[in-house]
């Protein structure tokens, strides 16, 4: 056979063309070859032989230590076939929708064993040809037993007990009871809020009840008043009204709105020196509503829409001279009053005709109650 001509690389070289050493194989004619390095004449043998020795060091180097199993650094690089790289990617395919599917199942079944609500459980059904389930039931509504029930209920005409323990059914039971509330309904009063005696609860104090303090209010209004700045003459039975004309006074906050008053006093100050010529006793009228206007100086006259509010007068004795006022007062006058607001209303009239001694003189009317 003709040699085979091999290139092997050298590594000793330093030109990049000069790293090929030109070799020829020779068939030993028992299925093995030899290397046959050609060389220069002046070459020596033992420096081909150092090359071929590390010729193959550096082909052992990239072969692995071992056979098996080892790293990607201590492997030799190889390229899979055409028919390989197909068969890799139907499996990673496989591999992908096996994951999907998988998931997809996982999705479909309860998170953890154990009894769950029907929106986290599996739907199931009981097959079309499914026999018969045996279940226990205890106290099952047999004929005996719902007979027995029927006998506690009751009829439903069934007469209510004579008494409240004596022995019945459930509806005879109720119908004591409904005759029962009836009676104790009848003993209440109808509504609430005060009542007749004849529809109110009876009470009585207990027989050794502590004294009980029964609280009164009273109260004490005054209203300070100026004449108008004239000294026209009063003749008698006439009002003594104010600057602004009306002689109606009025006595804000007496009491509550339907309050039982009763008036206990009243004080008239005149704040001028000396009598005036003529003056002598004085009228209080008192209204629970105010009255039908009347100005200064006018007859006094109780008219017909006034009636109704009209609740009395209060008669004051002649003013008392104190020297730079004149004073008078009643006490004890004991006229029961019932308000119809928390105001009560006047008129203050003069018995005898007197002539104001100056121009807007000031006077005040005081009014004091009690409740009860």
């Amino acid at each position: 056979m003709n040699p085979v001509i091999y290139a092997v690389i050298d590594p000793a070289a330093e030109a990049t063309n000069e790293r090929m050493l030109p070799v020829a194989g020779v068939d030993n004619g028992d299925g093995t070859a030899s290397l046959k390095v050609s060389k220069a004449a002046d070459e020596a043998t033992a420096a081909y032989q150092l090359l071929e020795l590390a010729v193959l060091n550096s082909i052992d180097a990239g072969i692995p230590a071992a056979l098996g199993t080892t790293t990607d650094a201590a492997s030799l690089p190889v390229t899979a076939s055409t028919e390989d790289k197909a068969t890799q990617t139907a499996i990673s395919t496989n591999t992908s929708n096996t994951n999907s599917s998988v998931t997809s199942m996982s999705a479909k079944l309860p998170a953890t064993l154990g009894q769950k609500t029907m929106a986290n459980s599996m739907a199931v059904a009981l097959a079309s040809d499914q026999s018969s389930i045996p279940v226990t039931v205890s106290g099952v509504a047999t004929a005996a037993n719902q007979a027995s029930g029927l006998t506690l209920v009751g009829a439903v005409t069934e007469t209510a007990p004579a008494s409240d323990t004596a022995s019945s059914g459930l509806n005879g039971r109720l119908q004591r009871i409904a005759q029962r509330l009836t009676s104790l309904i009848a003993q209440l009063p109808a509504t609430l809020g005060q009542k007749a005696s004849s529809a109110s609860l009876a009470v009585v104090i207990a027989s050794d009840q502590s004294a009980v303090t029964v609280a009164s209010s009273g109260n004490f209004v005054r209203v300070a008043r100026t004449r108008p700045a004239n000294s026209t003459p009063y003749s008698a039975l006439d009002v003594i009204g104010d600057v602004g004309g009306s002689a109606i006074i009025t006595f804000p906050s007496f009491g509550a709105t339907n309050d039982n008053m009763r008036i206990t006093s009243c004080r008239v100050r005149y704040d001028v020196a000396g009598l005036p010529a003529g003056m002598a006793a004085l009228r209080l009228h008192l209204y629970t509503a105010s009255p039908t206007a009347i100005v200064d100086n006018a007859a006094w006259d109780l008219v017909a829409g006034d009636r109704a509010s009209y609740v009395g007068f209060v008669d004051i004795p002649t003013p008392a001279d104190l020297g730079a006022t004149l004073f008078a007062q009643v006490d004890r006058i004991d006229t029961h009053v019932k308000l119809a607001s928390t105001s009560l209303f006047g008129v203050l009239q003069t018995i005898g005709g007197f002539t104001p001694a100056a121009n807007s003189e000031t006077f005040s009317v005081e009014l004091g109650g009690v409740k009860f």
